[in-house]
């Protein structure tokens, strides 16, 4: 059982392949994708976007610079997580700013509320919460199409980063880690704020 998402447990690669084993964890350590992420990204394909909504969505990301930026803060306050502050998404922004060229930023949430206090207002920005229940992987779909990434203290927005398949990206992590975890959800080539 793994105790900590972000720890890399070297020993499941030593088990005897002719046992059977029952895995519980997260496993979010990108050392057990090394050299197989191509197979990753293969494998985790999402269906195409056929309502409205979201190919509007969909449209605008791809023919814009576009910049996903993701705010979990529902079940976090809940459940007592850390909540990334304005001064997190502050400063990514600012990182963003000085990087591309008239960005354009999708904000996503499940709570439009406390999103709009903890980002700042700024021009050519559009909140996302049109995908809840059993639809809300249309907004990791949705992140993973766009230029580029400022993500959560979430596996949900570094799974949106970690697939998006631009090879110019700049993905923007926080150091902020979740319950247990002692590193941040990130990847080779990742910023951390």
């Amino acid at each position: 059982m793994q105790r900590d998402a972000t720890e890399y447990i070297a020993k499941c690669f030593e088990l005897d392949a002719n046992r059977n084993y029952y895995f519980k964890g997260v496993w979010i350590n990108t050392d057990y994708f090394k050299g197989i992420e191509t197979d990753i990204k293969s494998s985790f394909v999402f269906p195409e976007i056929h309502d409205e909504v979201n190919m509007k969505w969909k449209e605008m990301i791809e023919n814009t610079n576009s910049v996903s930026i993701h705010f979990r803060g529902g079940d976090y306050y809940k459940n007592g997580f850390s909540v990334l502050t304005n001064n997190y998404y502050t400063r990514a922004i600012s990182l963003i700013l000085d990087k591309v060229e008239n960005p354009v930023f999708f904000v996503f949430t499940d709570d439009i509320v406390n999103a709009k206090q903890s980002i700042p207002d700024m021009d050519c920005c559009y909140y996302i919460d049109n995908n809840n229940g059993f639809c809300s992987y249309v907004d990791m779909q949705l992140m993973s199409m766009c230029h580029h990434n400022i993500i959560a203290n979430s596996t949900f927005s570094f799974w949106g980063a970690y697939l998006n398949n631009n090879s110019d990206k700049i993905v923007i992590a926080p150091t902020t880690t979740v319950g247990s975890c002692e590193l941040p959800y990130q990847s080779e080539g990742w910023f951390l704020l």
